[in-house]
């Protein structure tokens, strides 16, 4: 199956806010429902132990849904105290204002930082999740090689994956958002458009099954990869498996290495 980076609504500069918030809210809800944060927790750890960091460095991270959760694991399962920065080429102000002044280990940077450009400077592992499908392959590259160039510890972590398993799973999602949309106090535009006229959930549902023809396969990664290669830094390409949605998750780790 060919990857078609096809059109996604939540991609839309264009589209109103209270329209890209009910996404955010209802996918940090199911990102938490499906306990993500849990699949992907013993990894993260692994490249903090590598690396000798606590602070951890979220990019593309939008309403920050996955990484908050991932932390919150962290921190109540793991008693692994992290000092977490989220990041955005184009910040999400309404959840840095929710983020910034109420924890001095959480912040949500105002400004725009672009993924395959992170300040060399900033110290901590890098991650990304459900990100790197968004990105063309010109820009996914330039990420994976902005990591490689400064030899940086990374985790991308992806809940798709491009095989018609995915497809229908994620197929079916939008029947769970009605309940998940009770969750998040919606507003009165985000209940007419969900339990009387259901466009978000059929606009999201849409973004899900293209989020899944999107995603990188193992060999496109590999062949990313195999321009960023040196003695000192090491590539791992797995899958985690997610019990609570039966399917793979695909992830990509980079770290450096002694020689």
């Amino acid at each position: 199956m060919d990857r078609i980076h096809a059109f996604e609504f939540n991609d839309q500069s264009w589209l109103p806010q209270f329209m890209t918030s009910w996404m955010t809210r209802v996918m940090h809800v199911s990102h938490r429902q499906t306990e993500d944060g849990r699949v992907w927790a013993p990894k993260i750890l692994e490249l903090m132990e590598r690396s000798g960091e606590k602070r951890l460095v979220d990019l593309c991270s939008g309403g920050g849904g996955p990484v908050l959760d991932l932390v919150r694991i962290l921190e109540s399962e793991y008693k692994v105290e992290v000092h977490l920065t989220l990041t955005d080429l184009i910040p999400n102000l309404k959840t840095a204002e929710e983020i910034n002044g109420k924890n001095p280990n959480r912040v949500y940077v105002t400004e725009s930082v672009s993924a395959a450009d992170v300040p060399n400077d900033w110290p901590g592992v890098r991650t990304v999740f459900s990100g790197l499908h968004h990105m063309k392959p010109e820009i996914a590259f330039s990420f994976l090689k902005n990591a490689f160039d400064t030899r940086k510890y990374i985790f991308i972590g992806e809940t798709t994956k491009r095989c018609l398993q995915s497809i229908k799973k994620y197929a079916k999602a939008p029947r769970h958002f009605f309940a998940a949309t009770r969750q998040i106090n919606p507003t009165k535009a985000q209940s007419l458009l969900t339990f009387h006229v259901p466009v978000l959930p059929a606009m999201l549902g849409w973004d899900n099954v293209v989020s899944c023809l999107r995603t990188y396969s193992a060999s496109e990664v590999r062949a990313f990869i195999s321009r960023l290669s040196s003695p000192d830094y090491k590539w791992d390409i797995g899958e985690l498996y997610n019990p609570v949605m039966d399917v793979p998750y695909p992830y990509i780790m980079g770290y450096p290495v002694k020689r």
